[in-house]
């Protein structure tokens, strides 16, 4: 019962910050709002990724979810504004006059195959050497004054090709 009680306050909170932010339109360059179809989809596959017990695939949500696979499917390649969202959660846990920094976290991930797009070499920490694989940085608000910290984006890194073809070279 608690738990259900949690779920859903978890739903209206996830509702609110939704409400404020708007989808990418690339052929028409503009931003658009959410539908309430959308809306409540995104929720729904929130809340999924938090209950499923197992591996997570549009499989798994078709089997403990209310929609079927291709519904899943159709709402990630929605072009949601994330940002947006996670920023609309922190304005909602953090408070007005706190001192707040921003934490940038490059991490590699180790990846073997070459049919992944945009693995190459990249630099891992851990063993101190470039080694093959993905790239992805994670880019959070730390509230200094409440010792808490909110991600707001991960953002993957292209390779070296890539980011040589970009306009930003």
């Amino acid at each position: 019962m608690i738990l259900s009680a949690a779920l859903d306050q978890y739903e209206r909170i996830c509702l609110e910050a939704l409400g404020s932010i708007k989808t990418y339109s690339s052929k028409k360059f503009m931003r658009k709002p959410l539908g309430n179809r959308i809306k409540n989809l995104i929720v729904q596959i929130i809340l999924l990724y938090m209950a499923l017990p197992r591996k997570i695939n549009f499989t798994q949500m078709e089997r403990y979810g209310t929609h079927t696979e291709k519904t899943y499917r159709q709402a990630h390649l929605e072009d949601v504004d994330w940002l947006g969202f996670n920023m609309s959660l922190m304005k909602r846990i953090f408070n007005e006059g706190d001192r707040i920094a921003v934490a940038i976290d490059p991490s590699y991930i180790d990846k073997s195959g070459k049919c992944t797009p945009w693995t190459g070499m990249f630099w891992s920490g851990c063993a101190s050497a470039a080694k093959w694989g993905l790239e992805m940085h994670g880019i959070a608000a730390i509230d200094i004054n409440m010792h808490d910290c909110i991600s707001l984006v991960a953002v993957q890194i292209p390779d070296q090709k890539t980011f040589d073809r970009s306009k930003f070279n």
